[in-house]
Order: C-alpha cells, then sequence, then structure tokens
C-alpha cells in the first residue's frame, strides 16, 4: 500500500475524476483510448505475481475457448454488495455456475454495507481480490487506486486476448472506454453498459384510484397534491407516496424545475433553468420545495417513518395496496400493477413551466468491479468480468438457465424459464417458481436464487449489437412510458463525470462531508416539523450553509461546467 510504504504522492497537479451518483458522461481523447484498446502488456506492478507481458499469461487461464476460464479451478475471494431481500451466496445459483462452468471457486462475502465494508478493508489492507457492486466512486478509485495503490489499474488488461467482449464493445464505441478512463490514463473500476435511450427515473400512480375519485393524470404539482388527499382519504393506513427520503421526494424535487437523477437529490450537483444548483442550497426555490414536503409529511402523504423505513417495509405496504404511487423499483409489487396503474407524467409548478425528467445518465458506468493489489491472478479476475460484456452472458446471468438448459440447473434450482407467448416481440419470462406461488415476483425469485449481483451494475446490460439469441424486451410501454414518458425526456443534465486537480477534489471532498451532513441534518427537521418552514428560519439555514463554505463548494461545480464541459462539448 503506497501511503504506508512511506511514498510521497506526485499528483497534486494530475487531473483526477470526480463524479456524482453513479458514472457516466465524458469523453476520450483518441490517445488515451488507443494506448487503452490496443496494449497486450501487463503493466500493473502490484499484481505482477503470476503475470507475465506481451501475449505471454499464465498456464492456468484458458484462452482457446469462452468457457471454462481457467484450465483447472482457482479459487478467488470476492465481496459482493447484497440487496434487501437477496439469498445468501450458498444459495445463489450464479456462484455454483462459476465454480462448474468457469472453474473459479469463489468465496464470497456479501455485506450490506458497502461503506462500511470499504473503511475497514482499505485501512487495515484486509483486501478481496474482487470487489463486485461495491458502488467505488471516483473519489475511492483515485484514494485508493492512484495514491494508495490498492486497486490495480485494469488498462493495461483490457486487450484482444484477455477481454474480447470488451473489445468488440470498444472498437465500435471508443467513447465508451474514455467514459471510464482517468485523464492519466488509468481504469480502477468497470460497470454496466445500459440502454441510454430512457429516462433516469420513473415513478408510477395507480389510475384506478384516479379514477374512482374522477381525477386525470395529475400534470402539474397542485393536481398532483389534489390526488395525493384524494388517496390519503381512503383510510388512514394509507401511505400515498412509497418510500424513504430519497425516493419520491426526487419526483417532488423534479417538480420545482430540479433536474437530477440522484438518491442524495438535495445535495447533489443539478440543473435548474440551465444553470448548475446544488438544490438545498438555492435560496430561491428550495425553501418552497421543503415546504411542500413539510406539508406532504404533516399531512400523511409521505411515510412518517421516512428517515428510517426500509425497503422490505415499503414493499410489503405496497403488496397490501396500500401506497398509490411509487418508483419503478417498487411497482412489480403492486397488486394488479400492469393494469391498474400509470406512468406518472413528470409535473410543472409555479416554479417549473416545462415539465422534464434527465435521459439515463448511468448508461455507461464504473462503479462496479475491481481489483485489488492482492490479486494473484488478475488475468483470471479480466476474463470473469468480460464473461459480462457478452449480452447473452450477462442474460443469463440475471435470468437464469431456460427450463431447456437443464445440464445448468446444476443442483441449484429444479427448474428454468420460458416464454409466456409464442410472439416473438413479447420477451415476458414465466417462471414455475412463481407460478406456483413459492415467490410472490420473478424480481423476488431473481434475487433470492439466481443473481450474484442484480442487474444493470455491470457488463452489457441490454443487446446492444442486436445478435442475441433471447428475445429483446422493447421499450417498455406496458404503463404507458413510452407515451408519457419519454417526450419528456432531456439530455440538460449536469454531467456526472468531472475533472478536478487534486486539489480541488481534496477541497470539494473536505466540504462535501460538512456540508452534506448540515444539510440533512435541517433538512430532517423542516420536514418532520422540528422546525417550523418559515422565511425567517429559512434564511438562517440559507445563512449557515453559506457560513461553513458553500459557496465555495458550489463555485467548484459552476466553473467546471462553464470552463471545461461547455467548451468540450461545444
Amino acid at each position: 500500500m503506497k501511503a504506508k510504504r512511506g511514498i510521497v504522492a506526485v499528483l497534486a497537479a494530475m487531473l483526477v475524476i470526480s463524479a456524482v451518483g453513479c458514472q457516466g458522461g465524458g469523453e476520450n481523447t483518441s490517445s488515451q483510448s488507443s494506448q487503452s484498446s490496443t496494449s497486450g502488456d501487463v503493466t500493473s506492478s502490484d499484481a505482477s505475481q503470476g503475470t507475465t507481458t506481451g501475449t505471454d499469461y499464465p498456464d492456468y487461464l484458458n484462452l482457446d475457448s469462452a468457457l471454462p476460464l481457467a484450465n483447472e479451478t482457482q479459487k478467488m475471494s470476492i465481496v459482493v454488495y447484497q440487496r434487501s431481500g437477496q439469498g445468501k451466496a450458498d444459495d445463489i445459483w450464479f456462484w455454483e455456475y462459476a465454480r462448474q462452468e468457469m472453474n473459479i471457486d469463489f468465496d464470497v462475502t456479501q455485506v450490506t454495507s458497502s461503506a462500511e465494508y470499504k473503511s475497514t478493508a482499505f485501512a487495515t489492507d484486509s483486501l478481496p481480490d474482487i470487489w463486485f457492486q461495491m458502488f467505488l466512486t471516483s473519489v475511492e478509485q483515485l484514494t485508493y487506486g492512484e495514491r494508495e495503490e490498492q486497486l490495480i489499474d485494469l488498462s493495461g488488461y483490457i486487450n484482444e486476448t484477455l477481454t474480447p467482449n470488451m473489445m468488440r464493445i470498444y472498437n465500435e464505441y471508443p467513447e465508451y472506454l474514455g467514459k471510464i478512463t482517468s485523464p492519466s490514463g488509468a481504469i480502477y473500476s468497470l460497470g454496466g453498459i445500459t440502454n441510454p435511450k430512457s429516462a433516469a427515473m420513473t415513478f408510477y400512480i395507480n389510475k384506478q384510484w384516479l379514477e374512482e375519485a374522477n381525477m386525470e393524470l395529475p400534470t402539474t404539482l397542485e393536481d398532483f397534491t389534489a390526488a395525493m388527499e384524494a388517496f390519503k382519504q381512503r383510510g388512514s393506513d394509507i401511505v400515498p407516496m412509497a418510500g424513504d427520503a430519497g425516493d419520491s421526494t426526487r419526483y417532488l424535487l423534479n417538480a420545482f424545475g430540479y433536474v437530477t437523477h440522484a438518491a442524495e437529490s438535495q445535495t447533489t450537483i443539478a440543473m435548474r433553468n440551465g444553470q448548475p444548483v446544488i438544490p438545498a442550497g438555492d435560496r430561491e426555490v428550495f425553501g418552497e420545495y421543503l415546504k411542500t414536503v413539510a406539508e406532504y409529511y404533516e399531512k400523511g402523504y409521505l411515510s412518517q417513518d421516512l428517515y428510517t423505513i426500509d425497503n422490505e417495509t415499503t414493499r410489503a405496504l405496497m403488496q397490501n395496496g396500500k401506497i398509490g404511487f411509487g418508483q419503478s423499483s417498487f411497482i412489480s409489487f403492486a397488486p394488479n400493477n400492469e393494469t391498474e396503474w400509470s406512468a406518472a407524467p413528470f409535473l410543472t409548478s409555479e416554479y417549473n413551466d416545462t415539465a422534464k425528467v434527465a435521459s439515463n445518465y448511468n448508461s455507461v458506468s464504473n462503479q462496479s468491479f475491481a481489483i485489488s493489489h492482492t490479486c494473484k491472478t488478475p488475468e483470471l479476475a479480466m476474463r470473469f468480468v468480460d464473461w459480462w460484456f457478452d449480452y447473452d452472458n450477462y442474460h443469463l446471468a440475471i435470468f437464469g438457465p431456460t427450463a431447456e438448459q437443464e445440464d445448468l440447473f446444476l443442483g441449484k434450482i429444479d427448474s428454468g424459464w420460458t416464454y409466456a407467448t409464442d410472439d416473438e416481440d413479447d420477451a415476458t419470462k414465466v417462471y414455475p417458481a412463481v407460478e406456483d406461488g413459492s415467490y410472490p415476483t420473478a424480481g423476488e425469485y431473481h434475487y433470492a436464487k439466481i443473481q450474484g449481483i442484480i442487474g444493470g451494475y455491470v457488463g452489457l446490460c441490454y443487446d446492444l449489437f442486436e445478435d442475441s439469441q433471447y428475445r429483446s424486451s422493447p421499450a417498455s410501454n406496458t404503463r404507458g412510458e413510452q407515451d408519457i414518458i419519454t417526450p419528456q425526456i432531456t439530455d440538460e443534465y449536469y454531467p456526472v463525470i468531472q475533472s478536478f486537480t487534486d486539489e480541488q477534489n481534496t477541497a470539494i471532498t473536505d466540504l462535501s462531508s460538512v456540508i452534506n451532513a448540515y444539510i440533512k441534518e435541517n433538512v430532517a427537521e423542516f420536514v418532520t416539523g422540528k422546525r417550523a418552514v418559515t422565511d425567517e428560519e429559512l434564511t438562517a439555514y440559507f445563512d449557515g450553509l453559506d457560513a461553513i463554505g458553500f459557496q465555495e463548494y458550489l463555485q467548484y461545480y459552476v466553473d467546471y461546467y462553464n470552463d471545461v464541459y461547455l467548451p468540450s462539448v461545444q
């Protein structure tokens, strides 16, 4: 580990990536793309054990066929974020598939707090071979990659021999490689490639409840508020809007003109009226937003456990028909969700005359796969992740084998899926374990029995080359998504990968920790009624924010947008 060996960092003037939320956006230079794409040399010094240069690779590695990845079983350790409802590793089909078909026997550590695990592991240098869906932010990639050298640079391993699937993509779309490459030319983490022609977030509303209240789909904040009041009148146990403070409140924030995507939307850089803003420090509009959310909370439109409610509780409320509005991650749990629910249009308001939502910011991400410097088989790790960058492989990992692929059940599952109909345009899958009531939804079955990680985070996540053996799901319009949401999609959002100097990045990190804590504490007090949302109290809040460096913090993002980003795209 570099710092512990006493080597002085020399990167003070080097540009580094600093991203907000998930990664996406950004451009690459031709020299960076060429260097990363054509090199067959392994250049990472800390990963040199068992590695030679050029086209000479360890004997254990199988480079003659797609599978197995190793000629004989290799053991590797891997840490994985475990989502709520996800099964234990020993019960998951994918890890057995890796063992039997790839010849990789993974020692899997599942963690429910990625932040806590990362803090401890990096501090003690007790590292897994592979980090999988562990949300490695760009700041962490800089810190533990370039500075501490605890994560290896993957760029030298991306070549036609080790990673043919990735190279097929990057040769066709070199800009995708640029989006994950730091200005220094290094790549410390990989992620997923998803369809960019979709909204960054989608919400749904119970149209049956609207019809019973003689209401149309709301298109203004005023109409939406009236709908939530009507929903609440259905019963004291009704929670009109689903989720915690990072869920449905984003929809309300959007109604005030903030184009954002992040769950931490109040503290994340966004756009409003074509200008960069951090919503929680915007004196002009954020106070009015707070008044609305506080009113929603007081009237019971939002959960009274807004800051503590978990996903399992929200899902249970949805399954029991107690919720009338929620984001896409909860809609599958609603009764009769395909017939009684509709996509919810984004709203206009007194402060926002055009309804719009950011396009998919996460079409190319880089937070979910990294290799530690202690890994003795980095080439195998790269072969493993490259397997995911073939869409058919990704599809298998996420949905499991078909009913006809009995040889792939591997003693972990009793049956595979079939298509619901013979219609080649219908990609709907039927699972016996869902049909017989063992699992309420296909999603819960996937979590419990199939997936090592959930979909969308690693690999080629859609049929980019339109050559898959599987039916491609058309853009969803089951609940009117294409008719209602697609016309509102905009590319006017703040770039989610930014380049700052090392000095700037350090200042931003230091300021954000203090500022975000202040915002979260005070906003929670306003929303829950512990602090009155009066003009006097709001002025005190904003003054306090400025006193701890908010304007300096915001200016870094404003200057980057005006001086770096805009010239790069004009």
